[in-house]
């Protein structure tokens, strides 16, 4: 049995062989945010599903947000939740660490990723939108004149059957917020020596 003598505060070094009058709780959870764990593309498992479940081929196909999530980053407004201008669901290239954008739960690995460039035509005379597969060597830009408008976008294919058995459930590659420890959690309890 220990009992409080005194009470003293400092920095690490100056608190060692010292015994903690009272519990320490985490004031946050740890981490605050649910985080990828790999380098990928954060996608909703939702869109997954939907994806899988009207793939023509043996792969789905994903727009890449024109925005990217790194650790430290606050994802702030920017979701991928919904499609993008190309109709296909979003995705956001993400990096280890990193808060997963708002709509987004699973992260699939750029390994598992093949990455195509994507032209989007966008003619201002009628506003009709076409859609065209091209390298952006060959795409027409505004600049060339014909009224046209060029907007490169990429999108990432992936393998069906990846997808069905791995990502159509929230949580693959994420490691949740919390997960290390809870806020108000007990870090280290009153008598424990420092």
């Amino acid at each position: 049995f220990r009992r409080v003598l005194f009470r003293s505060e400092g920095g690490p070094s100056a608190l060692l062989g010292r015994v903690l009058a009272e519990d320490v709780r985490a004031p946050e959870a740890l981490p605050a945010f649910d985080a990828s764990i790999m380098d990928g593309f954060s996608l909703s498992s939702a869109a997954v599903k939907i994806a899988c479940a009207s793939a023509k081929g043996s792969h789905c196909e994903f727009e890449v947000a024109p925005w990217s999530v790194t650790a430290g980053d606050d994802p702030g407004g920017r979701s991928v939740a919904g499609v993008g201008a190309s109709g296909r669901p979003l995705a956001a290239y993400i990096t280890t660490g990193a808060p997963l954008p708002p709509g987004a739960d699973v992260v699939v690995p750029v390994e598992e990723c093949e990455r195509l460039q994507l032209e989007l035509d966008l003619k201002d005379e009628d506003g009709d939108k076409g859609l065209a597969l091209a390298a952006a060597a060959a795409a027409p830009s505004a600049a060339a004149g014909g009224g046209n408008e060029t907007r490169p976008r990429t999108l990432i294919r992936i393998a069906v059957s990846l997808l069905s058995a791995e990502y159509c459930d929230p949580g693959r590659w994420v490691r949740p917020a919390g997960s290390d420890v809870t806020e108000g959690e007990l870090v280290l309890a009153s008598g424990t020596e420092l």
